[in-house]
């Protein structure tokens, strides 16, 4: 299995850098002299995190071990550029594309970075980098490790490729579930090696706006008595096609709620323009944030909803709101951050597509903090319910802060694995040059 897969990486590798483009050397394992040069000499930790959401979701955790491990240098590397481009903010010191799963490729990368420990992130199971690292005696674990429905399905179809690798060259196995421990066991994971470690998107750190912050931006806004306060809906992170479930759902709330006020903000703000066309469509007023204190803006009429055209203030809208709702969940794009509105004591609502946040939606919800939805209708329904029962929504807002606050540390958790994995590293490297010595003084 391993030999057809590695025939097929080498006949596919072309098409496969033409479609990653970006970092094509590196990916074929020629590391730019300026990297080589900053990890020379120097203890490595290697963390490896695919994407944007990996890279995000082990942020706290690099925080920890330079804490932690003051003496460690930490190189990251990823697939995507955009995880590059979030990762290049969280390492001092190098990040780097991860290289080809080629036994040649990798290895080159082993020799010219040298590190004590490979980490790999929730679950990227790459032979070859597995298997190479442990015939360089570098320890491997794999943290914050998940395995969704749809990926176990497929893995279990190639199951004999990741055999080995998970049975002999995984160290530890750090889970977020026991759900996520059974499926990784049924790969060939010993049981011996596995943890439940939890989830780390619950320690993603959210910056809670002061007092002062948000009286600021409600003035800004133009909402400044407190009655106006009540009923605001704030819609995060909002994708393609994703206004047109939110303005619908916007429009039946209006009908027994006519004082309710939209912030809708875009994931990528190049899509204000499509928003302005789905108002329009809809005869909805509207202003942007940027020119809401114009004068002429702000007016109660004017108020409906409010484009957020900045960068930065998605948290702001978030805290001023009575509700959240996220976006990235009615398109299968797998969701964006459900937990920090959550962290802000705000109910959360979102759509079906939660695979980036699959255990923690399924947590908050079953901590009646948050709520699933599948259509505009049932967006407003719920929205209703919750604006004109006040009390019930801020106890459920509260109840899922605490439920956060209490899920918290698996970070933590990790970083003493992988602290302990490398604390007997240097205890075997140590116990093998003794008796390495001592067998050459015997020979003498």
């Amino acid at each position: 299995m391993r030999l057809l897969y590695n025939i097929l990486l080498h006949l596919l590798f072309i098409p496969i850098l033409c479609y990653l483009r970006r970092g094509a050397f590196q990916r074929l394992g020629f590391l730019p002299e300026r990297v080589q040069n900053i990890f020379k000499g120097k203890k490595i930790v290697w963390v490896h995190a695919a994407s944007v959401g990996e890279v995000m979701g082990i942020s706290r955790m690099v925080t920890e071990l330079r804490l932690n491990l003051p003496e460690y240098s930490i190189l990251i590397s990823t697939i995507t550029t955009t995880g590059t481009n979030i990762a290049r903010k969280l390492s001092t010191m190098g990040v780097i594309y991860l290289p080809l799963d080629l036994p040649l490729v990798v290895n080159r990368v082993f020799e010219m970075i040298n590190p004590k420990i490979l980490v790999i992130t929730e679950t990227e199971l790459w032979p070859n980098l597995i298997l190479q690292a442990k015939k360089k005696g570098i320890k491997v674990i794999i943290v914050n490790g998940r395995i969704s429905e749809k990926s176990i399905r497929r893995y279990q179809r190639i199951k004999g490729l990741f055999k080995k690798p998970l049975e002999t060259g995984v160290d530890l196995f750090c889970m977020q579930t026991e759900l996520d421990a059974q499926r990784i066991a049924s790969l060939g994971a010993p049981s011996e090696k596995i943890r439940v470690t939890g989830s780390a998107k619950f320690d993603l750190g959210v910056d809670i706006p002061s007092p002062e912050e948000i009286r600021r931006f409600l003035k800004e806004i133009e909402i400044t008595e407190e009655k106006d306060v009540l009923p605001i809906i704030t819609a995060g992170s909002i994708r393609e096609k994703e206004e047109e479930v939110i303005l619908d759902a916007y429009q039946l709330i209006k009908q027994q709620i006519p004082d309710a006020v939209l912030i809708i903000a875009p994931r990528h703000l190049q899509r204000i323009e499509f928003i302005k066309k789905a108002l329009s469509k809809r005869n909805l007023s509207y202003s942007l944030r940027t020119k809401r204190n114009q004068k002429g803006i702000g007016k109660k009429e004017e108020r409906a909803v409010i484009i957020l055209d900045t960068i930065g203030e998605l948290l702001l809208a978030y805290a001023v709101s009575s509700v959240a709702i996220v976006g990235g969940t009615f398109v299968p794009v797998g969701g964006h951050n459900i937990i920090e509105p959550v962290t802000l004591g705000k109910m959360v609502l979102f759509g079906p597509h939660v695979s980036n946040y699959h255990e923690a939606s399924k947590l908050l919800i079953a901590a009646d903090a948050a709520i699933q939805v599948s259509s505009a209708s049932e967006l407003a329904d719920n929205i209703i319910h919750l604006l004109e029962n006040p009390d019930e929504m801020s106890q459920k807002g509260l109840a899922g802060k605490k439920f956060v606050e209490e899920n918290q540390g698996a970070s933590t958790r990790n970083v003493e694995a992988i602290k302990k994995l490398i604390t007997t590293e240097s205890r075997e490297s140590t116990e093998s040059t003794e008796s390495r010595e001592s067998r050459e003084s015997r020979e003498k």
